[in-house]
């Protein structure tokens, strides 16, 4: 019964609910936020020149949320991913040599680069508990009605025309936070503290400790 209250009581922190990527290193195959009003927090690792994708829906007006960031790992300090949002009514056209790539029968959506961070130093998350670095970030409003895709991509290729944002690089672990209302239901405040176990085997730490 305590162990029930306490993991109960464990989530109304602020925080993001977490969630794992898995399989999306394609468009067609992106990793769907069902809610993106709700604060969520997806953790990956991105090997060189590969991207992950996410898609959200979104009416005209409502608010489009992503914050990108990475682990503090000393051993990752090269590890600097971009983050881009595509889909309609967006400021820029994406060009055929977009990076990352897109299937055919997508010149019709737009591309809006995120505003990158310059951060002095990690900054500390108690819920989780991690330390982490902000990269990224978009906040805006979904200038039209449909569906938008979130691209976190490392190492562009180099090359004459390349329109892809410099410093991107590398391969290592990244998060996605996405949406912006801390809301838990029952089954996420019962199920977050057993999907931390991810997120810290994510940061690198041992299962032993982690059950510890």
């Amino acid at each position: 019964m305590l162990l029930a209250v306490l993991l109960l009581l464990s989530a109304p922190a602020s925080s993001h609910v977490p969630l794992m990527a898995e399989d999306n290193d394609n468009i067609s195959l992106a990793m769907h936020i069902s809610d993106a009003d709700k604060s969520w927090a997806v953790y990956g690792q991105l090997t060189e020149q590969a991207a992950h994708y996410y898609s959200l829906d979104r009416k005209e007006g409502e608010r489009i949320y992503l914050s990108l960031f990475r682990t503090a790992d000393p051993a990752e300090s090269g590890f600097k991913p971009s983050l881009q949002l595509i889909g309609p009514g967006l400021k820029e056209s994406i060009k055929p040599d977009h990076w990352p790539p897109l299937p055919p029968g997508a010149l019709g959506l737009k591309v809006h680069q995120a505003e990158e961070k310059t951060a002095a130093a990690a900054t500390y998350e108690p819920f989780g508990p991690s330390s982490f670095i902000d990269l990224a970030e978009i906040n805006i409003t979904a200038p039209q009605a449909g569906r938008y895709y979130a691209a976190v991509y490392s190492n562009p290729p180099a090359g004459p025309g390349n329109n892809s944002s410099a410093g991107a690089g590398g391969s290592g672990r990244y998060g996605l936070a996405v949406g912006y209302k801390e809301e838990f239901s029952f089954t996420d405040r019962f199920l977050t503290p057993l999907r931390l176990i991810s997120v810290y085997l994510w940061e690198g730490q041992s299962l032993g400790m982690i059950l510890i």
